[in-house]
């Protein structure tokens, strides 16, 4: 793990944060939020009967490739010294994950957040999408959306977010109990975040 106001760069070198550095969580944070609105709008609650092949194709090859990438984030668990492109592609998957500590977001670089913090804040992610689904739905209800007087929209999304997400879920549910034994001595330290010990107070709370 970096220190205060550093993030991990490549070959998992920490790099100091600079004021620009901000920005990728931001944008990030931003794009959440559109895509959350467009999908529960306009993609999601849209009777599949209407919609055309141009449409269905890249809906059913998004949600594969989302899945793929879901699998890539856990296979980087192993720590392969991956080649580029491949690389790239599994430190970007990371976000998948929800693995807010990843050099892609660089999240470090706006908090700093003890392994507990930081194991709270993946925990709760999904939680975090639910209430901004809900919110999405009670601004079209408000704006009189034909269905969003109905709750079965909402039901909708939040359905689609689990079953999109039950691989990232999973992985950051299992953390605390992924332990390594150390060689120098009898202890052991969860994998994700070597600094606490498992069976410690911190390790039991997680």
């Amino acid at each position: 793990a970096c220190k205060p106001n550093f993030f991990p760069g490549s070959d998992e070198i920490c790099l100091a944060c600079r004021g620009v550095d901000v920005a990728p969580f931001l944008g990030f944070a931003t794009l959440f939020v559109f895509v959350v609105f467009l999908l529960h709008g306009y993609v999601v609650n849209i009777s599949i009967v209407q919609q055309g092949t141009w449409v269905l194709m890249p809906l059913s090859m998004a949600g594969i490739v989302f899945t793929m990438l879901q699998l890539v984030s856990v296979i980087n668990v192993l720590n392969i010294p991956w080649e580029e492109p491949m690389r790239t592609v599994v430190d970007k998957a990371a976000l998948l994950a929800f693995d807010l500590q990843s050099g892609v977001l660089r999240f470090s670089c706006w908090v700093t957040l003890r392994p507990l913090e930081a194991f709270t804040a993946r925990v709760s992610i999904i939680a975090i999408a639910g209430a901004t689904i809900l919110l999405a739905h009670l601004f079209f209800r408000k704006w009189k959306k034909v269905g969003f007087e109905r709750w079965e929209p909402l039901k909708n999304s939040l359905g689609l977010v689990f079953i999109s997400f039950y691989i990232g879920v999973t992985r950051v549910t299992l953390v605390p109990f992924e332990c390594y034994d150390h060689v120098s001595d009898d202890l052991a330290s969860i994998v994700a975040v070597p600094q606490v010990l498992c069976g410690s107070v911190e390790h039991d709370q997680m």
